[in-house]
């Protein structure tokens, strides 16, 4: 709670020091301003002492529960109170976002509650807060002017624009197939349990189930039949590498954002999605299918922020057999450079073994700018030398993964969920998933 002088008392201030000036002209008015003066300060504390009389005003605030990155979001601001007054209202969202409504001067009606609505654009993934709201309130006498804290903290989740991700999957006028994708060629799968039946003639030993046997007094085996499924494991990278931006947006957000692309293509067609996390963040989620699936990992990313850790793949492998996931497509999301090749091909020779990889690579776009830049000084030159000789490394890395069986994805942070999806659905097409 503050007090601070309202307009009318700096006016009235600013009255008397210039009927003071006129001591020049008439001496007395020296002695009148200076009367003037400690009468104002006599009804300054009067105004202030009233405010242990204020009667208190009340707000409660309506915040959606979720939102979605970028998108504009209505908030509604109800205030009561015992007399009719006008006052300042500065609601206070998180500071990041986008406001253009506040503040706002409302009238207080003691008759019926007075409401407002004001619009946010969140611009930052996670929790917002929205702290107890500022009003400002003139005293009786009007001289000052108090400034309170009315109302209560509130909470909502801002999400990455799942709009985006659903357009980005099925552009207007295509329908992204629902259920599972039943292949023809169904290399690379392993078996999943489909009913009990009476035991045949060549049936191998350990499909027995001496369960069953017991309780039936028959042989019974189990039949298997190949998955028709798939399950999709991501390697999230939260470490240091991931906190550059492109343009406003930082390289992990769009790297969530081709994440949960791929994810949502892959719910759609029956597959199971699930998520491991590494550098400086630990957060796992068992593979699992259908809608609810989708929303998980939607819960699982909508908070997550690149540390300062370092991305460490050997704890992302760990972190990935920890889990004892069963076959899966692993989809590995960091900012890969040519110096990590021989790291990752040594680190992924056990992985492939049993899974399928992709190694999904950002490719800062500052650096393909530079190297087709037409160069016109020495700098300029040199400068579009190192940028070619870093993309030649590069995609010799890449070509070298690929020649252990391990797909390769490499581009812009804007254009990763959409190369993502294409190299997913090639892997569809051709029955390896």
């Amino acid at each position: 709670m503050k007090l601070r002088p309202a307009r009318r008392l700096l006016s009235l201030v600013g009255a008397l020091f210039a009927f003071s000036l006129g001591v020049f002209v008439w001496p007395a008015a020296g002695d009148l301003a200076l009367a003037g003066l400690g009468l104002l300060a006599l009804l300054v504390a009067i105004d202030a002492l009233l405010v242990r009389w204020l009667p208190p005003l009340t707000l409660r605030r309506e915040v959606p529960p979720a939102m979605a990155l970028g998108e504009r979001y209505a908030v509604t601001l109800e205030l009561e109170g015992p007399r009719r007054e006008r006052v300042l209202v500065f609601d206070r969202p998180p500071p990041e976002w986008l406001t253009g409504d506040l503040p706002v001067e409302v009238a207080i009606d003691p008759e019926h509650a007075t409401r407002l609505r004001y619009h946010v654009r969140p611009s930052a993934r996670g929790e917002g807060v929205f702290e107890p709201a500022h009003v400002i309130r003139r005293l009786p006498l009007g001289l000052l002017e108090l400034r309170q804290e009315v109302g209560e903290r509130s909470t909502t989740r801002v999400y990455p624009d799942f709009r985006v991700v659903a357009s980005a999957v099925a552009p207007p006028g295509r329908r992204v197939a629902s259920g599972g994708v039943h292949l023809q060629r169904m290399r690379g799968h392993g078996l999943e349990f489909h009913q009990l039946r009476d035991f045949r003639e060549g049936d191998p030993m350990r499909q027995i189930d001496w369960r069953s046997v017991s309780r039936h007094g028959r042989l019974i085996s189990r039949e298997y039949r190949e998955e028709q499924y798939q399950r999709v494991v991501f390697l999230l990278d939260c470490g240091h590498r991931m906190r550059a931006k492109d343009g406003e947006r930082s390289h992990f957000e769009r790297t969530v954002e081709a994440l949960l692309v791929m994810a949502y293509a892959a719910t759609r067609r029956g597959d199971a999605v699930g998520l491991v996390t590494f550098g400086g963040v630990d957060r796992r989620i068992a593979p699992s299918r259908g809608a609810a699936a989708f929303r998980g990992l939607l819960h699982g990313v909508y908070d997550l922020e690149p540390t300062t850790a370092p991305s460490d793949y050997a704890e992302a492998f760990r972190r990935l057999e920890e889990t004892r996931p069963r076959r899966s497509l692993v989809v590995l999301l960091s900012d890969v450079r040519d110096e990590d090749a021989e790291e990752l091909s040594r680190l992924l020779a056990p992985v492939r073994k049993r899974h399928l990889v992709i190694v999904a690579s950002l490719l800062d776009p500052e650096v393909r700018k530079a190297a087709h830049a037409r160069a016109s000084t020495l700098d300029e030159a040199v400068l579009a030398a190192s940028a070619l000789d870093y993309l030649g490394r590069r995609r010799r890395a890449l070509q070298g993964l690929r020649r252990r069986s391990i797909h390769g994805v490499s581009a812009e942070p804007a254009e990763l969920g959409a190369a993502l999806l294409e190299r997913y659905l090639e892997l569809k097409r051709a029955g390896l998933t």
